[in-house]
């Protein structure tokens, strides 16, 4: 069985908080789960422990990913479970370069302190690294952001390719199908799971087309989350947008589809046994097993 997570807000819709109760409640029920986030972006200040990880590893990841894989047991597969990673470092206010309201404006862009991306490729069955830095955007940075830029770019050295491109470039190559295409092989690589869990990114539909082959969905808000058949999902997701599910919001999607399969409430992952509570009933729905009051849903 495959599963779409998707957020219903930009930011914080709890979707990788989601995914760790999942994995924990598959393994728990002697399930394999696997896990992929096709596309990835992270703050380095705000979540600086991503520096850390990406120089303890070598090579560039985010916190969603590596909490997911850590969890696994497979850290060291995070450039698989995620092929494409980009990382903002907050930029200059007072800088020569912008304005207090330019740097406002760049901050609140989705690529505006972009400064350098991992695209992971598929070479003939070798796995290779190609890292983009943003030149624009790196001109911008504050002291501190170059520090730790230079951090990352230190530990990543020798670990692929780099190229020095402009942020309307990478842009491009974030609107290209021909990307999601590459990043879409990875799929192959993820069978033998019982369950694969693919986590999209701030509130897209869908984060490549190989994401929206999925028998459910689960679109996660801030204390509720709904069930979706993937099937009827997927079609909502074509019709608006064919083949670019990336430029297609999921608040679009579910205003087509209607009611979902179920609404579900989910506590706080530090509630414990309501949280857990939450998951159960989740995959309780998903994989048809009655619940624990022994009704069939």
């Amino acid at each position: 069985m495959k599963l779409l997570v998707a957020g219903l807000l930009p930011f914080e819709s709890g979707k990788t908080t989601l995914v760790l109760g999942l994995v924990e409640e598959m393994k728990e029920r002697g399930l394999k789960a696997g896990y992929f986030k096709p596309v990835a972006g992270h703050n380095g200040w705000f979540q600086a422990d991503t520096l850390e990880y990406t120089v303890s590893l070598g090579v560039l990841v985010g916190h969603d990913v590596y909490v997911v894989a850590e969890r696994l047991e497979i850290v060291e597969k995070v450039a698989l479970l995620n092929p494409v990673d980009v990382l903002s470092l907050p930029i200059d206010p007072f800088s020569a370069k912008t304005t207090p309201r330019g740097y406002v404006d760049l901050m609140s862009a989705s690529l505006g302190t972009a400064v350098i991306a991992r695209f992971t490729r598929l070479r003939g069955g070798v796995v290779e690294h190609k890292y983009y830095m943003v030149e624009d955007n790196v001109a911008r940075l504050s002291p501190v952001s170059v520090e730790l830029l230079s951090r990352v770019l230190e530990a990543v050295a020798g670990g692929g390719t780099l190229e020095r491109i402009t942020a309307r470039s990478l842009e491009k190559l974030l609107d290209d199908p021909s990307t999601y295409a590459e990043v879409d092989r990875f799929l192959e690589l993820l069978g033998g799971y019982d369950h694969l869990i693919i986590e999209g990114y701030n509130d897209v539909s869908a984060p490549t087309p190989g994401s929206c082959t999925v028998d459910y969905v689960v679109v996660v808000a801030p204390t509720r989350a709904a069930l979706y058949d993937g099937r009827k999902y997927c079609r909502a997701v074509e019709v608006i947008a064919p083949g670019r599910p990336w430029v297609v919001r999921s608040l679009s999607v579910v205003e087509i589809v209607g009611k979902p399969i179920k609404v579900f409430n989910v506590h706080p992952m530090g509630h414990g046994a309501e949280f857990k509570r939450s998951v159960s009933d989740i995959l309780d729905t998903i994989t048809g097993v009655r619940g624990r009051d022994g009704r069939a849903f």
